[in-house]
């Protein structure tokens, strides 16, 4: 794993770490409390969003090259129609990211990095 790689998977575990304890002992119906102004989400929401957001970015940062349009059908929409969930789930979804993340960047390289990554707009 490149130095670069491995400190990203750091500071996203140092990150989701800090998530899950933010989340840990909350009930279930806090997780899905939005404030009622325009434009807001729920816990839960960011959670799932900061799953599959995490997950699309620093794969691309790892070789994976995949279409914006299609994270935002596959995985963005969905993650912003969550409709709350139990802090126990979403530690294991962030768990779960973070392995996948691990086992992605052990093949990571320096070329991966230095690679441009053309998203359309």
């Amino acid at each position: 794993m490149t130095p670069t790689h491995q400190a990203a998977l750091t500071i996203a575990r140092e990150s989701f770490g800090m998530f899950a304890e933010a989340l840990a002992g909350l009930p279930d119906e806090a997780l899905s409390w939005r404030p009622e102004a325009e434009n807001t989400n729920s816990l839960a929401v960011l959670a799932a969003h900061s799953v599959t957001a995490t997950r699309f970015w620093l794969g691309s940062g790892a070789g994976e090259s995949k279409a914006i349009d299609d994270y935002r059908k596959i995985n963005r929409a969905p993650s912003f129609a969550v409709d709350g969930g139990a802090a126990d789930d979403f530690r294991m979804q962030f768990d779960d990211m973070l392995a996948e993340l691990a086992t992605l960047f052990a093949s990571g390289t320096e070329a991966h990095l230095a690679a441009e990554v053309a998203q359309p707009a």
